[in-house]
């Protein structure tokens, strides 16, 4: 259920436009009228450091790497796919889901820079979990 207060009435064949609010927009990647650049690239950068601390999180999780030498291939795809899964998801929301556009030129570079380093780590772990699966 929504509730909506407008300013006018609204006519027949006449659009409704939504303000979603600039916290909304900033969580979402949207554009807002009232959103500061350097507020975007904030949190452009606040979203790569969440999902940098995932990765990390991830790499540190040993549970993958204590799997004994010759398990089932059942048991090593049970466990092994929710890291493959969490680990897409960083790359897909995190790294591809960025949205460089609304960032400023200054900032870009920069970004563009520590998504390489998150893509970099996300390959390594990718590596030793397929090379996991593959034993």
């Amino acid at each position: 259920l929504a509730c909506f207060v407008v300013d006018r009435e609204i006519s027949e064949g006449e659009e409704l436009l939504v303000d979603y609010g600039m916290q909304y927009c900033l969580r979402n990647q949207l554009p807002h009228p009232d959103v500061d650049p350097i507020m975007r690239d904030l949190a452009a950068m606040s979203r790569l450091a969440h999902y940098e601390k995932r990765l990390k999180t991830l790499q540190q999780d040993q549970t993958f790497l204590e799997l004994p030498s010759s398990p089932s291939s059942e048991r090593t795809t049970q466990t092994i796919e929710p890291f493959l899964a969490e680990l897409g998801e960083i790359e897909a929301e995190g790294i591809a889901g960025l949205r460089l556009d609304l960032t400023t030129e200054f900032s870009r570079e920069q970004l563009m820079d520590w998504m390489g380093r998150i893509s970099a780590g996300a390959s390594q772990v990718r590596e030793a979990l397929t090379s996991l699966k593959a034993n």
